[in-house]
């Protein structure tokens, strides 16, 4: 990735800013891979499949996948273009930044509240209650906190 012209110049702060939110922009293509896949696990019917139809929770789960698709890829480019300056989907990045400190905060909430629920549950599983809770913080917390940081770091400078 070359640098544009006008980060030559630029404190260590922006330029480290600049590579932190290109690893969340990496993580959110990374995202909506699994998003999708996610998606049409779900759609495939199998005997390992734990779709329900008929639970309105796993409704939601399963329908939401591919509108977080869109919304990565979105912020993705978004972030690119971003760290490049283009004007093209440069206003995204910012909405994508703050939408991200958002889900981030109640991601986290909710996170810890379902992992104290499943876990006082009688006869849940440890190992999958810790698989879950591992696996949403490493979803939206891991990526769209680095894209939040990055995004906050150099936002300031690139006068969005």
């Amino acid at each position: 990735m070359t640098m544009p012209a006008m980060y030559q110049d630029a404190p260590r702060k922006i330029k480290a800013g600049r590579i932190v939110l290109f690893i969340g922009c990496i993580l959110c293509f990374v995202s909506v891979v699994l998003h999708l896949g996610e998606f049409i696990y779900y759609l495939i019917p199998s005997e390992n499949n734990p779709m329900n139809w008929t639970n309105p929770s796993l409704v939601f789960d399963c329908l939401k996948d591919p509108f977080l698709a869109v919304f990565y890829l979105l912020a993705g480019i978004g972030g690119i273009c971003f760290i490049r300056d283009h004007h093209k989907m440069k206003e995204f990045c910012s909405l994508a930044g703050v939408i991200m400190l958002a889900v981030f905060v109640i991601g986290t909430v909710l996170m810890f509240r379902d992992l104290i629920k499943t876990s006082l549950t009688p006869g849940s599983n440890a190992g999958i209650i810790w698989g879950t809770f591992f696996g949403d913080l490493l979803g939206i917390q891991l990526s769209g906190g680095i894209y939040f940081i990055g995004w906050f770091m150099i936002k300031d400078y690139t006068g969005d």
